[in-house]
């Protein structure tokens, strides 16, 4: 039996050998075999398909002679000893390189595949890059320096750069080749590549990205006995030369290293399956609804019709074409030479066409079926959130899990090109310039791949500040502008003339004006908190811990709320919000009407109220009030009303996460909420003021010098009045807090001179 398989494989491999490969389809019928297995046999046959464990070779790896520093093992790899072909996939459509190259193309074109990578390629696009520094003396940070115009010195923009080295994702790995080039000024015109720099030293020229599907078929990678990538070969258009690319002049970027394997795993691979039954039930979708819809064609042929369906010229056979490729468009037709059955012809003569449909026949619901594959491909990817929103399911807080997940997903990828570029473009830079005394090679870093939430981070920072944890100051503000994109602080110039109101504030105080200037000096350092390291002014105390308790108030209220209406019925969440509505205006007017009589009393400092400080507490206890009941109350009742009605809060609801639909859409007033302690600051310098017209002395617009200011308290801040009335004439009326543009954040105070 054995003698006759091999007899049988040596007669096809001499009958390959002979007519070529062409013969292989009539060797597979001539023995009873399959096209691929006749195949194999010639491989076999020519010794290309002997993989890298020798065979039944001894083993001639062991510890004698100094094994300690042998190589002994191997990774496992499964590839043709001699070509380098890699046969790790056990799917035929999959392999050799060149045939996965293309069935990849034609997965690229498709929307969901297209979709996941233009998501990861976008993301990946918009992270920065850096250099930092190896070390921290003054020649590492030189070198950082030289290393950051290397990357600005190719002939490719480093956003292109990166794009390349993205092929990774679609093909499992993207080859490149490094091309240097010595540092010696612009040569325009000449053979010699120019550079912006002429320090004489070798930097990148640029890193040739190499087509996966140039690599030459057959023999696409170079080993070495044990299993170490040594390079790889490309036959590339238009010539199809021949070249060998040493791994020493190149960089491998590749999705994952498993067993060694140059070209990783292709984002694709595992949507494969899922794409298959997709592409083909599109198809089968697009039949159904021509040949279901319209039905399908029938003819019934008489006596007088030739029915031999072996004669391609027959009646039936020309009859049955014609029924074959009828399409329902504008150039449906169908001629038939003919009397119609049973209508001017002869009884039992004739021809007679119609469409039927099947008896009984359910329509099927191919949309769901296409859906889940489409969902299971996107899944692949971690990109689910793709189809939020497209079948009215999908809530704000499940979309935001599902992009953090993708976010992972994508800095690992990020991770990985940065590693491979310091590994192997970095440090082969850094040995072919000599940098005596450098303590570490420089590196190449992406910036972070996640979006911070301004408004989180604005939220925690006004918490901090509250409580007193955290001062504001210069590098926490500028951190910040950082976090969000906004310009840097502007530096302002103070003119070199000061104003007559300016020059008489810096002219030097004698006598018993200059004894208040420093009693008055005293007070100031003693309500700003001088002298005590991270205390605040009473005054900012309260105020911002009123703030603090509004957003506490409104944050407990809500998430009660929400719950109460996730598991309402729908019927019943209407009087439930009426009766919370009621329940959160009875809350914040207490906490008002209590909070602002306290700013009286601080302004006040033990002094008697005037009838008019009274009024003015009157009043600005009734303008909350009436801010509260007019505009804050229906403003979150439209807010609760608009998203109890829409697609993607109700279907949250319907999937059981209904309480965080509905509490993301409250939490956007949060910050409104925070806002309404603006109206205690107000109060609290209207009774500064009013106290400094009592007395008849002069009142001085104090700038917090914590804050960045508004143009209306540089404009009207930092500056002494004659008295009360003069800064309300000067002003037009305005005082902290009150017509500033910051509004309710203003933290700028009144305080009266003695």
């Amino acid at each position: 039996m054995i003698d006759d398989i091999a007899r049988r494989n040596d007669e096809i491999a001499a009958a390959l050998k002979m007519t070529g490969r062409g013969a292989a389809k009539a060797l597979a019928r001539q023995y009873g075999l399959s096209v691929s297995h006749v195949y194999r046999i010639g491989k076999q046959a020519n010794g290309v398909e002997r993989f890298a464990d020798n065979g039944d070779q001894t083993p001639s790896r062991s510890m004698v002679g100094g094994g300690l520093f042998k190589e002994l093992g191997m990774t496992g790899l499964r590839r043709f000893l001699g070509s380098g072909e890699i046969d790790e996939e056990y799917d035929r459509v999959w392999k050799p390189l060149n045939k996965k190259c293309a069935l990849i193309k034609e997965m690229a074109d498709d929307a969901i595949c297209a979709a996941v990578e233009m998501a990861v390629r976008m993301t990946l696009r918009r992270v920065g890059w850096y250099v930092e520094p190896g070390g921290n003396e003054d020649v590492d940070k030189e070198a950082a320096e030289w290393l950051e115009t290397c990357k600005d010195d190719m002939s490719q923009s480093w956003n292109d750069t990166i794009d390349g080295a993205l092929g990774m994702i679609k093909f499992g790995f993207q080859p490149a080749e490094i091309v240097y080039k010595k540092r010696g000024g612009l040569r325009d015109g000449q053979a010699v590549p120019s550079s912006k720099y002429d320090d004489g030293r070798i930097g990148w020229r640029k890193w040739t990205f190499i087509a996966p599907d140039s690599l030459a078929p057959g023999s696409p990678w170079q080993f070495d006995e044990y299993g170490g990538l040594q390079g790889f070969t490309q036959q590339a258009p238009p010539d199809y030369q021949t070249v060998v690319i040493p791994i020493d002049k190149a960089l491998l970027f590749r999705s994952t290293a498993e067993r060694g394997n140059p070209e990783g795993r292709s984002l694709y691979r595992p949507m494969y399956a899922a794409w298959y039954m997709k592409k083909n039930l599109e198809e089968i979708e697009a039949i159904s609804a021509e040949r279901i819809g319209a039905g399908f064609p029938v003819a019934y042929l008489g006596r007088d019709v030739q029915k031999n369906l072996d004669d391609p010229e027959s009646d039936a056979s020309q009859i049955q074409n014609a029924l074959r490729n009828i399409r329902v468009d504008d150039q449906m037709s169908f001629l038939i030479p003919f009397a119609k059955m049973g209508s001017g012809a002869a009884e039992g003569d004739g021809v007679l066409f119609e469409f039927v449909s099947p008896p009984g026949t359910k329509a099927i619901n191919f949309h769901e079926t296409i859906t889940r594959y489409e969902q299971r491909m996107a899944m692949v990817g971690l990109a689910q959130f793709i189809h939020l929103g497209m079948n009215q399911v999908g809530a704000r807080a499940l979309g935001e899990s599902s992009t953090d997940f993708f976010t992972l997903g994508v800095m690992g990828w990020v991770n990985s090109i940065e590693e491979t570029i310091h590994r192997y473009g970095t440090e082969r830079l850094f040995r072919l310039n000599a940098w005596p005394g450098l303590t570490g090679y420089p590196r190449i870093k992406h910036e972070s791949v996640t979006r911070i939430s301004i408004g989180e981070i604005a939220d925690y920072i006004n918490k901090l500040v509250g409580v007193g944890v955290i001062v504001p100051e210069p590098e926490l503000e500028k951190h910040v502008r950082a976090l969000a994109d906004l310009p840097e602080k502007p530096i302002r110039v103070m003119p070199a003339e000061p104003t007559t109101q300016k020059a008489k504030e810096t002219e030097p105080e004698t006598g018993d004006k200059g004894e208040a200037a420093e009693a008055a000096s005293e007070r100031f350092a003693d309500l700003r908190g001088a002298g005590r390291p991270g205390a605040k002014p009473k005054a900012v105390q309260a105020v911002n811990t009123y703030q603090t308790e509004l957003s506490r108030i409104y944050s407990r209220w809500s998430d009660d709320l929400s719950a109460q209406l996730a598991e309402a019925d729908p019927d019943e969440r209407d009087d439930i919000l009426a009766a919370a509505l009621a329940a959160l205006l009875v809350s914040l007017r207490a906490e008002g009407r209590k909070r602002i009589t306290d700013a009286l009393m601080l302004a006040l400092d033990g002094e008697p109220p005037t009838p008019e400080m009274l009024q003015e507490l009157t009043d600005a206890i009734s303008e909350n009030d009436g801010y509260l009941a007019d505009s804050l109350i229906p403003a979150i009742r439209a807010k609760i009303e608009a998203g109890l009605i829409d697609e993607d809060v109700l279907a949250a609801l319907g999937i059981g996460e209904g309480a965080a639909a509905i509490g993301g859409i409250l939490d956007t007033l949060g910050g409104r909420v925070a806002m309404y302690a603006g109206g205690w600051w107000a109060l609290f310098n209207t009774i500064a003021g009013l106290g400094a017209k009592e007395s008849g002395k002069p009142i001085r617009w104090a700038r917090d010098f914590l804050a960045h200011h508004c143009d209306t308290c540089l404009e009207f801040g930092d500056t002494t009045y004659d008295s009360y009335d003069d800064l309300i004439a000067q002003t037009g009326g305005i005082t902290p807090a009150n017509g500033t543009d910051c509004g309710g954040n203003c933290r700028c105070s009144l305080y009266e001179i003695d």
